[in-house]
């Protein structure tokens, strides 16, 4: 790639090179683009991930409450 600084510090480029400079930057704008969806995506899949977890946990108190609550049921039979 050919840059020719002129006089009043422009920067000029070949007509080929113009074509080459604007797919460079279409394609960064595509991998822009993707990465944020990635991005994206991966932050719905950790949020889902961390309301299942979430969600279990509160499983597991309710199963825990019931639990101790057959056991002390189950207790006061053994003294009857």
């Amino acid at each position: 790639m050919t840059l020719l600084i002129t006089l009043n510090g422009g920067i000029k480029l070949k007509r080929n090179e113009i074509h080459e400079l604007n797919i460079i930057f279409l394609l960064l704008l595509i991998f822009e683009k993707f990465s944020s969806a990635v991005e994206y995506y991966f932050n719905k899949i950790v949020g889902l991930q961390t309301d299942v977890e979430q969600l279990k946990s509160k499983y597991d108190e309710k199963i825990g409450e019931k639990d101790r609550n057959l056991n002390s049921k189950v207790i006061s039979r053994d003294f009857i």
